[in-house]
């Protein structure tokens, strides 16, 4: 009778091939990695211009359904916070409007930021950008209004008698062109606004900053 005798052998993987296994997983890593990183920052660069671009379309509609002035307004400091607000202004009673100043400021209340004359048709009194995001606006101005027409305008009234104003019903000061950047890490989206709201957005790299700035 021939009888088989099976030997199990408990052996652990040498130093080589141990040495062999994380240079595969470094090498795969190395590629990987920033491909994710890139896909990351485009994520989160897309996500606050897309937030961006549905407010001022909603403030334009807003302006238009309830022939309300509304108003985006600005706050960007890298040192700090960039954040912006989206409001219709609560002050006009029959087109005519008191130009009293803001008691915090010292602004009117068509420009302080601050001021509680106007109220957010957001989610959130302040749409602060996340911390990793800059925010870049391509015009000095930090207003832009929304007329009951329809229109983007620089300048919300008309000087008449004395301290009151009225709507502007010929030569509105439209707005030009203008152009709102978010960045993170490669990931860049720009929105363009003219008069007629949000005209477009496009993606693109940090390597073509000097193309489309």
């Amino acid at each position: 009778m021939v009888c088989f005798e099976e030997t199990l052998t408990n052996r652990g993987y040498s130093l080589t091939e141990m040495m062999v296994v994380v240079c595969v997983v470094a090498v795969t890593a190395s590629f990987a990695l920033p491909a994710i990183d890139s896909f990351m920052a485009s994520q989160k660069v897309a996500a606050e211009a897309e937030s961006f671009v549905a407010g001022v379309r909603l403030a334009r509609y807003k302006a238009l359904q309830e022939s309300v002035l509304h108003r985006l307004i600005f706050n960007l400091d890298a040192n700090y916070v960039n954040a912006y607000k989206i409001e219709a202004c609560t002050k006009y009673d029959d087109g005519i409007y008191a130009d009293t100043l803001d008691s915090s400021s010292g602004l009117s209340v068509e420009t302080a930021y601050d001021s509680t004359e106007w109220e957010s048709i957001l989610e959130a009194d302040e749409m602060i950008v996340d911390s990793s995001v800059s925010m870049i606006y391509g015009a000095t101005k930090k207003i832009i209004y929304f007329y009951p027409t329809g229109y983007l305008v620089s300048e919300p009234l008309s000087s008449t008698d004395g301290a009151y104003h009225i709507f502007k019903d010929l030569d509105i000061p439209n707005i030009d062109e203008v152009y709102v950047i978010f960045a993170y890490g490669n990931a860049r989206v720009k929105v363009f606004i003219n008069a007629m709201g949000v005209l477009s957005s496009e993606s693109y790299t940090a390597e073509d900053d000097d193309e489309t700035m």
